[in-house]
């Protein structure tokens, strides 16, 4: 799956968007497992039920997103992010 990254992304949110990823793939979302399948190299053609039973860590999960956007990894992610000036910090008034 091929996402196109909104223009004023931020951190924040795709964090939310891993820790949402990760519970759907806990709660075994057929949705979820296959956005695994696809993106994680070691669970290509695998079953739902081993997709459930490989443990995939927050870590995989972020790999999921940053490869659905077209990054490499996490960190291509936060790099690009950084380098257009991303809002990566807390909410305006919270801090």
């Amino acid at each position: 799956m091929s996402r196109t990254l909104p223009t004023h992304a931020t951190l924040r949110h795709l964090r939310l968007q891993a820790k949402d990823l990760l519970k759907a793939s806990q709660a075994h979302e057929a949705g979820a497992l296959q956005r695994l399948r696809q993106a994680l190299p070691r669970l290509r053609g695998a079953s739902d039920a081993d997709v459930i039973s490989a443990g995939c860590t927050l870590q995989d999960i972020q790999f999921v997103i940053a490869h659905e956007y077209g990054f490499d990894d996490w960190s291509h992610l936060r790099s690009h992010l950084d380098a257009v000036g991303s809002d990566a910090g807390p909410i305006a008034g919270l801090a």
